[in-house]
């Protein structure tokens, strides 16, 4: 999926407006790191998420198709 610059804008917004509606505003770098990794774990731990390992030896995370469904879902 290719963004545009305003796509990264939106993006970015709503990431901002979700850390400051869970309150992960005001972590230190190292709770946010904590936060960010429990969360992705639940979301591993329920299918919506799943972890992938670059070339780079890096991890990357993906929604699964059950998550993707669930957005469409009213």
């Amino acid at each position: 999926m290719n963004y545009n610059s305003e796509d990264e804008e939106i993006f970015d917004e709503k990431v901002r407006q979700f850390m400051v509606a869970a309150g992960w505003d005001n972590l230190s770098k190292e709770e946010l790191k904590q936060k960010v990794s429990e969360t992705l774990e639940q979301l591993m731990a329920v299918g919506l998420v799943e972890q992938l390992v670059g070339e780079d030896g890096e991890f990357y995370y993906r929604s699964t198709k059950k998550a993707k469904q669930q957005r469409k879902s009213p």
